[in-house]
């Protein structure tokens, strides 16, 4: 198991992930500790699953992904939620779909578009069409929009009480 470059990762490189396993001779299991609050439970993360690149998955780095989530269980929703989202898009049916240099250049699978003025960025490759994109804010918006159906719902918020 390997936590990333941190034991809190940010971002979770491709090629280092690829390198590691290349010397283990075996797939990596990845603990993501993104999410985790056990060590200064004042601090709760309600952000999407990111910095992680499809590649990882898409192209069958890891063996697994074991999450460590806030202590607070309701709090987990978004977190689990888009990591759901996540798997999915980074299935590795998609990998024949995507080249292995944009795949291994970490651009493009998890970043958002950034726009300045009417130009937005064009220092990454175009997308490929047909081939699944995750958007950690969209993820975030789906989740939000789930969980606020789910704490809606007749007699959920009562529980919660």
């Amino acid at each position: 198991m390997w936590t990333g470059p941190l034991v809190v990762s940010k971002h979770i490189p491709t090629i280092g992930i690829r390198d590691l396993a290349r010397q283990l001779k075996h797939p990596i299991v990845l603990w993501d500790n993104l999410h985790a609050n056990d060590y200064d439970q004042r601090r709760v993360f309600l952000g999407p699953y990111s910095g992680r690149p499809m590649a990882l998955r898409r192209r069958q780095l890891l063996r697994g992904i074991l999450t460590n989530p806030n202590c607070e269980f309701e709090a987990n929703y978004i977190a689990m939620h888009t990591l759901a989202q996540w798997t999915r898009q980074s299935d590795p049916v998609h990998a024949a779909s995507v080249s292995v240099e944009t795949d291994l250049a970490d651009q493009g699978d998890d970043s958002e578009e950034i726009v300045s003025g009417d130009k937005t960025n064009c220092s990454r490759p175009p997308r490929q069409a047909g081939v699944p994109l995750y958007r950690p804010r969209e993820a975030l918006r789906i989740a939000l929009r789930d969980w606020l159906t789910l704490m809606l719902q007749v007699g959920h918020l009562s529980r919660l009480y």
